[in-house]
């Protein structure tokens, strides 16, 4: 076989194994979105993913409901991983009835039944500011983005 060459099919494998060994990046690369500040995420999910010898599959733009099905149903995917995730989603109802793992970076209004991950800021910058206290620092400086303008 290695003289040959020879590489099984992933398509064949998919089938026999019902498992495709494929990760969905669900990115929503729209003008609001700092692409600086998604890419450490998108670098170490598909780290991760290569780690566990699975392959990444990377959807962006505005992914809606719509797509969540697409690659879940047809089993393109064996998981899902949605960024930019905004308390009332609308992708939510199809991410709870969906036979897929579905891992959230974002936090909903109503986390029931699901998985979710973010960064709370505020908690964040409390911790900060309450190390640098007790170690006898009298003075810093808190940079951060600037506030959204509308």
């Amino acid at each position: 076989m290695t003289e040959l060459g020879y590489h099984p099919n992933a398509n064949a494998r998919a089938l026999a194994s019902n498992r495709a060994n494929v990760i969905g990046l669900m990115v929503g690369l729209t003008d609001d979105v700092q692409i600086a500040a998604t890419i450490p995420y998108i670098d170490e999910i598909t780290l991760a993913a290569r780690e566990h010898k699975y392959d990444l599959v990377l959807t962006t733009g505005e992914p809606g409901p719509d797509d969540i099905e697409r690659l879940t149903r047809r089993s393109i995917v064996d998981a899902l991983v949605m960024m930019d995730v905004i308390p009332d989603d609308p992708r939510l109802s199809v991410v709870r009835s969906s036979s897929a793992p579905i891992a959230l970076i974002g936090t909903p209004n109503d986390l029931e039944g699901l998985y979710c991950f973010d960064l709370d800021a505020r908690w964040s910058a409390r911790m900060a500011m309450e190390a640098l206290l007790a170690d006898g620092c009298k003075r810093f400086i808190l940079a951060g983005e600037p506030a959204a303008t509308e």
